[in-house]
């Protein structure tokens, strides 16, 4: 079976079902293996678990956290692929290299600072809209079960909801923007405010 998605001869680099199962697959595991991996190393080596004892800490909340994400991981990767599609089909501004920008190396710390300002500041009003009263109950309140969230609370939230407050990054040409629990503890605390995914747009 897997040479039946290897073989150029049976279905083609650019045959828009293989494309797509075949990012189906790589996000879906990929989306696995990155939130259980970083989520773990993170809880056993940053997490303050002292936390734990919390009284807002959830009776086994990590658990509770994971099912969320485990269920929530292929529906944004589903919602994921169809950007990804777009991006391998030409329809994105990516760059293969450094030479295809008209700044040269310059882009680099240009593309990376407006990055950040650009993806921080369309996920804080996203995330905003997210408190709206017509949608919270629906799409966001999930996420806010976790009062004290651990880092497995990191993709613990309704898949739409998640892949809404990452549409932004497929507007750039770079990957980088990875929020730690401890940036949304406040803001899980007190729901008025901290809506942004880094500590820039944080008030």
């Amino acid at each position: 079976m897997t040479v039946l998605y290897i073989s150029k001869g049976v279905l083609k680099e650019d045959y828009l079902p293989r494309q797509f199962l075949s990012l189906m697959v790589l996000t879906t595991i990929g989306g696995y293996l990155l939130y259980f991996s970083t989520a773990s190393i993170s809880y056993f080596f940053v997490f303050d678990h002292r936390l734990r004892k919390h009284p807002k800490f959830l009776k086994n909340q990590e658990w509770k956290e994971i099912e969320v994400a485990a269920k929530g991981v292929p529906l944004m990767g589903f919602l994921s692929v169809l950007c990804f599609l777009l991006e391998i089909r030409g329809y994105s501004r990516l760059l293969n290299s450094v030479e295809e920008s008209s700044l040269g190396w310059y882009s680099i710390p240009i593309s990376t600072a407006t990055f950040i300002l650009f993806t921080d500041c369309l996920i804080y009003w996203i995330h905003r809209g997210l408190h709206h009263p017509s949608i919270y109950k629906d799409l966001h309140k999930t996420h806010h079960l976790w009062k004290v969230p651990t880092p497995f609370a990191s993709h613990a939230f309704h898949p739409i909801d998640g892949f809404v407050q990452s549409f932004p990054y497929h507007f750039v040409d770079s990957r980088w923007g990875l929020p730690s629990s401890e940036n949304s503890q406040e803001q899980h605390q007190r729901i008025r405010s901290s809506y942004g995914s880094s500590s820039v747009l944080q008030f």
